[in-house]
């Protein structure tokens, strides 16, 4: 989205009452950062080209590939992440467990045969 595609959107707000705050941006870019299963991650953002003036195609079209390459490395992280509390679990689960058949004493009910 360019920043005249942006002052021209409907549900723009600007920066409310923040707006008196903020530096005025010349120039804006910003692109969805998506993930495999078209999940929205977030999104890049960018302001103020060294020239002042609205992102061309190429920078457009770099920063899509920029998205990519971000959007694969968050799923990544979150991949990491979950698996690291699956294995966390786990890990607690067994050495339950474990103890618990520890603390178990051998069934009264077991005699031992003899011809």
């Amino acid at each position: 989205m360019s920043q005249q595609e942006l002052e021209l959107h409907p549900r723009r707000r600007g920066f409310g009452r923040l707006a008196k705050n903020h530096p005025p941006m010349r120039g804006w870019l910003a692109v969805p950062l998506v993930g495999r299963d078209g999940r929205n991650l977030g999104f890049v953002q960018l302001s103020d080209n060294e020239y002042g003036s609205d992102f061309d195609e190429t920078e457009e079209a770099m920063l899509v590939q920029l998205a990519q390459v971000a959007s694969a490395a968050v799923e990544q992280n979150l991949t990491e992440n979950a698996l690291r509390e699956l294995a966390a679990t786990l890990e607690t689960l067994v050495a339950e467990e474990v103890n618990a058949a520890k603390r178990k004493t051998p069934c009264d009910n077991h005699r031992r045969w003899r011809p």
